[in-house]
């Protein structure tokens, strides 16, 4: 029992590794997947809004899938503000 909590802890840790990275260094995260932060931003909001578009009338702040979609939403608006020109 203490290998699978032992291995399943190691996904939490490799989850959290991966999330502080592209929110506190997207720029390099995004050139080892090959794309820009243009498209990220883009495909962040898209996925935003669908997921509140799925949420539909159930909406509610006590919905996990609501509160992850709006932080989708603003850290992509976030990252597309903050772009430099030449990404553009």
């Amino acid at each position: 029992m203490d290998t699978q909590k032992n291995l399943m802890m190691l996904t939490v840790v490799v989850a959290i590794i991966f999330g502080v990275w592209f929110l506190f260094a997207p720029n390099t995260y995004n050139s080892v997947m090959g794309i820009d932060l243009t498209t990220v931003s883009v495909g962040w909001a898209i996925f935003g809004i669908g997921g509140l578009y799925i949420v539909g009338s159930d909406f509610a702040l006590s919905n996990p899938f609501t509160i992850q979609s709006i932080i989708f939403i603003v850290i992509s608006i976030a990252y597309y503000a903050l772009k430099t020109p030449k990404q553009a």
